[in-house]
């Protein structure tokens, strides 16, 4: 798992200078307290540590458990409009409208969204459409590494690239990769999934997605007749 900077800008911090009688010894230490504060201080959004969880902790007890935030579900998803990682047509989250979304956050450096590729070209697969997968190569220095991951992995589905991962951060609040979010027919988040995924994991949440769309084509009767939902 690939944590992500945090979502609160660092209080301005000012260093006073030294009378020169403490020598070196006591500047080294005040250096690297220094050093320490810089290191635990939460990040910007917008910028992206790529640090590893610590070994043999997983990262859903990691991440809620230390209070990363995530988007409420209920809400509208937040919109997006990206370069397209394979050229032509930007990536948008309006062009699926009506439609369930799975949208992966993912990006070529991280080892958790490298093994989970395969998962999600099985599963867009075998949802014939009836889903729609998503992917977001999240600030990621190398889009020619992750197209030929998506490739091998036999992903085919739309990728945007989110070069500086402000999508991610600002509007879907990823402080870590992967990330998978599940968006219901009507545009409303269905829910989150954190860490790399499996077939097993996104099985039933396709399943749920598929309800999400049979609600949303249910003809809604009205005082001139019966309409469809589009």
């Amino acid at each position: 798992m690939s944590l992500l900077g945090a979502s609160h800008v660092p209080a301005r911090r000012t260093l006073r200078r030294w009378p020169g009688a403490l020598g070196l010894g006591a500047l080294g230490a005040v250096v690297a307290a220094a050093l320490v504060v810089y290191v635990v201080t939460p990040r910007p959004a917008s910028v992206i540590t790529r640090q590893t969880l610590p070994k043999g902790v997983s990262f859903q007890k990691y991440g809620t458990g230390a209070g990363l935030p995530e988007l409420a579900s209920g809400r509208v998803a937040p919109g997006f409009s990206l370069p397209n990682l394979r050229g032509g047509r930007k990536v948008s989250l309006a062009g699926f409208a009506g439609h369930p979304v799975v949208l992966n956050f993912f990006a070529s450096w991280c080892a958790d969204c490298r093994a989970e590729l395969s998962a999600f070209a099985k599963v867009s697969s075998a949802s014939h459409g009836a889903v729609r997968f998503v992917g977001i190569d999240t600030d990621d220095a190398s889009p020619g590494k992750a197209r030929s991951l998506l490739a091998a992995a036999g992903d085919n589905y739309p990728v945007g690239m989110d070069r500086n991962g402000d999508v991610a951060t600002s509007r879907y609040l990823v402080q870590a990769l992967p990330v998978t979010v599940f968006i219901s027919a009507d545009g409303r988040i269905a829910g989150q999934a954190f860490g790399a995924q499996t077939v097993r994991s996104l099985t039933p949440w396709l399943r749920r997605l598929e309800l999400t769309k049979a609600s949303h084509m249910r003809p809604k009767r009205t005082g001139d007749g019966v309409t469809v939902d589009k």
